[in-house]
């Protein structure tokens, strides 16, 4: 059994399909092929839940290369998908498909949630034996054993409006086009903005380097920090220089002419003052 391989945009994709659309198409994947989890997150952004996705199927999917897709449903409330991309691909080409009639692909849960809320399409027939439905909020496949009534895919898949759930065959990550464009805008904003800003604050660097070249002319400073610090040393030895020969000075002037009687000689050496009567 087949769906949508007409003219139609859109194409049911179930492991008991046969063959593949000749033409462009949007697909719908059949719960067949992903597996999918909903799970209360205390995070912000389904990029931050993305990060939980591992632990989230531990334990639940065979071995395989999982791709996983987070859509948020309310706050802190998060629905994780996974599916095998590479396993899609190979059997997409096994029924005679080829990658570049693949537009984007679409999980059966988020395109037929609220039809399937709908009494008098409970069940959706998708093969001679699988019926699709909704238990405890999820879309899955039971046998059609069990139905008694259920409406055929072919009847209403050319009227799905598809969301904006959308996966290309390529990313891990699905962006509308649309908000896309909406994002590059705004970063091009905030660029232009951050480009102007450094222009300006580099202009007011300028200026002030500037002025403190001029402020060191007319001050007559040095204008590199050696010789600050060779100015610094310099007036350090002078210093030190001056405060000896206060030094000196002040043992010299407390000198008792009573204890030497007439001085002949005053020698002044680094470590001490003498003083000679003879």
């Amino acid at each position: 059994m087949i769906f949508g391989s007409s003219k139609s945009n859109h194409f049911f994709l179930d492991k008991n399909t046969k063959e593949f659309a000749t033409h462009s198409v949007n697909i719908i994947l059949s719960p067949s092929f992903y597996w999918t989890k909903i799970q209360e997150i205390p995070v912000l952004t389904v990029y931050g839940a993305k990060e939980y996705s591992n632990s989230i199927f531990e334990g639940l999917l065979p071995e395989g290369n999982w791709t996983y897709f987070v859509q948020k449903e309310a706050k802190n409330l998060y629905r994780f998908f996974a599916f095998d991309q590479d396993e899609l691909l190979d059997f997409i080409i096994s029924i005679g498909g080829d990658e570049q009639y693949v537009r984007s692909l679409y999980f059966a849960q988020n395109e037929f949630d609220d039809i399937l809320d709908d009494e008098q399409s409970k069940f959706i027939s998708i093969s001679d034996n699988k019926c699709m439905t909704k238990i405890q909020n999820s879309v899955v496949l039971v046998p059609k054993t069990i139905v008694t009534d259920s409406i055929d895919m072919d009847d209403i898949l050319d009227d799905i409006k598809l969301s904006q759930h959308d996966i290309k065959i390529d990313t891990n990550i699905s962006i509308n086009t649309d908000i896309f464009m909406v994002f590059i805008v705004v970063g091009l904003i905030f660029s232009s903005g951050f480009v102007i800003n450094i222009i300006n604050y580099n202009m007011e660097i300028a200026k002030l380097e500037n002025n403190i070249t001029e402020k060191i002319k007319i001050l007559k400073l040095p204008e590199t920090s050696f010789e600050l610090e060779a100015i610094a040393t310099q007036s350090s030895a002078k210093i030190k220089e001056q405060i000896n020969i206060r030094k000196n000075i002040k043992q010299i002037s407390s000198i008792k002419t009573t204890q030497y009687g007439k001085i002949k000689k005053l020698k002044i050496t680094k470590e001490k003052l003498s003083v000679y009567d003879k």
